[in-house]
């Protein structure tokens, strides 16, 4: 028997709630994470000829350092991180690579 699916999706953030998004700490975290990740993966391509996706552990620093104490952050603010730094980085490979 199939499954009954929902008529409608509830979305995890509402439209009508007012959460900061693009922030300077966002902003900041994002490019500090591009610089090191993109160096670790300019390390890596160079010593063993592959690089990898800085997708993932931008991901996981991004959900952990907005969970300190110190620099409490919506899970939007976790978004612009992560894209942040796995963009500025995948451009600085795709700028290489040429």
């Amino acid at each position: 028997m199939p499954e009954k699916t929902p008529t409608h999706e509830i979305p995890y953030v509402p439209a009508e709630t007012n959460l900061p998004e693009f922030t300077l700490r966002a902003l900041i975290l994002g490019i500090l994470m591009a610089v090191v990740l993109g160096a670790a993966n300019a390390y890596l391509g160079l010593r063993a000829g592959m690089t990898i996706s800085a997708t993932f552990p931008a991901a996981v620093i991004a959900i952990a350092a907005f969970r300190l104490p110190f620099m409490r952050g919506s899970v939007l603010e976790q978004n612009i991180a992560r894209t942040t730094a796995g963009e500025h980085k995948m451009r600085g490979v795709n700028a290489n690579a040429i």
